[in-house]
């Protein structure tokens, strides 16, 4: 889904690097060595094995050769009241006493920006 709508989109123009709660989404994705060129600083990095059978790092080095190259894929349906957790986050740090920004924070992590929390955001750069 893009931020602009609430239809999900495929097309490459159409994508945000944000999740549906509005938090920057996509930092914790792991370089994969010989694919990705040039990861991001403090980016970590796995062997191909890791997300291909058949490469270096494979924890089953006795796959069928037809798997080679092969990948499993793993689907969570998930339900996203945004809405709700919006109004949860104004309920609850209006009772605590608290900016709901800071409460989301807290409770996820990060900052909406992506930079990890408890660092205060900087409100001079655009994330």
């Amino acid at each position: 889904m893009n931020s602009k709508s609430s239809t999900p989109s495929f097309d490459d123009e159409d994508q945000t690097d944000e999740n549906s709660f509005g938090y920057e989404d996509g930092i914790s994705q792991p370089a994969v060595k010989g694919v990705d060129p040039e990861p991001v600083p403090q980016q970590g990095s796995i062997r191909q094995g890791i997300v291909l059978c058949g490469r270096e790092g494979d924890p089953n080095p006795n796959r069928p050769a037809w798997t080679k190259d092969g990948s499993f894929m793993c689907f969570r349906k998930l339900k996203q009241d945004v809405p709700a957790w919006n109004k949860m986050l104004v309920d609850v740090s209006n009772v605590i006493g608290t900016h709901s920004q800071l409460l989301g924070a807290r409770l996820i992590g990060r900052w909406k920006s992506g930079e990890s929390f408890p660092p205060l955001p900087s409100l001079h750069r655009k994330y």
